[in-house]
C-alpha cells in the first residue's frame, strides 16, 4: 500500500525525507508496515492515526499538494487463498499471495483532494515554563496574565507531591 502510493505520487521516502504525509486509518499492524516504507510516522508528525478500523491510508505528496488514498480491495484475502491453497493457514496463504498479486487485485485506490494541506511544523520550538521551568515543545505552550505556561499549570491539571 505504502510503495504503491509513494510510486503514484513520485516520492521516494529513501532519497526525499518528510515528503510524504500519511492519514493511517487504523493503527494496528498496517501502520507499522507503511511507517517503515514512508519513514512518516505520529512521532515525526508525518502520520496521523484515524481510528476508523479501515485497512486504508490517504497518502500526501507534501510539495505537490497532491493525495491518494489507497485501501484494501474488498476480495483480495479470498483471492490469496485461491491463489496459493497449498499451505497451512489462511495467514501464510495471505502472506505469500501479497507478494505475487498485481496491484488491482490487492488495492483499491482513488485521488484524493484535500481542503487544506496538513501542518507540518519544520522549525524546533521550546519555551520554558514559568511556573514548573520545564521546557514545553511544538507551540504547547499557553499565555495566562502574560506569563508564558505549559498546559498542565496552566489548568492545574495535577498536582505534584512533595
Amino acid at each position: 500500500m505504502a510503495r504503491f502510493a509513494c510510486i503514484q505520487l513520485g516520492v521516494d521516502p529513501a532519497l526525499q525525507r518528510k515528503k510524504i504525509f500519511v492519514y493511517m486509518e487504523n493503527g494496528h499492524c498496517i501502520a507499522d508496515g507503511v511507517i517503515v516504507v514512508t519513514r512518516a510516522s505520529p512521532t515525526n508528525q508525518l502520520m496521523q492515526l484515524l481510528p476508523y478500523g479501515k485497512m486504508a491510508g490517504t497518502f500526501v505528496n507534501l510539495d505537490t499538494g497532491q493525495a491518494l488514498r489507497v485501501r484494501e480491495h474488498p476480495s483480495c484475502r479470498e483471492i490469496a487463498v485461491e491463489l496459493v491453497s497449498n499451505v497451512s493457514s489462511v495467514w501464510k496463504a495471505h502472506l505469500d499471495a501479497y507478494q505475487l498479486m498485481a496491484d488491482d487485485l490487492l488495492l483499491c485506490w482513488e485521488k484524493t483532494e484535500l481542503p487544506t494541506l496538513p501542518r507540518i511544523p519544520h522549525v524546533k520550538h521550546k519555551v520554558i515554563c514559568d511556573e514548573c521551568g520545564e521546557y514545553v515543545h511544538e507551540h504547547c505552550e499557553v499565555e495566562v496574565d502574560e506569563r508564558v505556561l505549559c498546559k498542565p499549570c496552566a489548568a492545574f491539571a495535577y498536582a505534584l507531591l512533595s
